[in-house]
């Protein structure tokens, strides 16, 4: 599993196109943030994972906003 997060002006994905992700970041009250969780099958094996991701206490879900990708 590996989790990385950049900076965006609004919740539509194409504001976040002009940054890159990275470990952390810092942003002002208000910032939209973006995270990216990638989870990786070394097993060999058809699995369906499953997982729940904690938000730090100052940041606030965007109903509507999580995508899930499958390669």
């Amino acid at each position: 599993v590996n989790k990385t997060v950049r900076t965006c002006t609004s919740t539509a994905t194409s504001s976040c196109n002009g940054s890159t992700f990275g470990e952390n970041v810092v942003t002002a009250p208000g910032q939209y943030v973006e995270f990216q969780i990638d989870i990786t099958n070394n097993a060999g094996s058809n699995i369906r994972p499953a997982m729940n991701d904690t938000l730090p206490t100052q940041m606030e879900w965007v109903t509507g906003t999580c995508q899930v990708y499958s390669d």
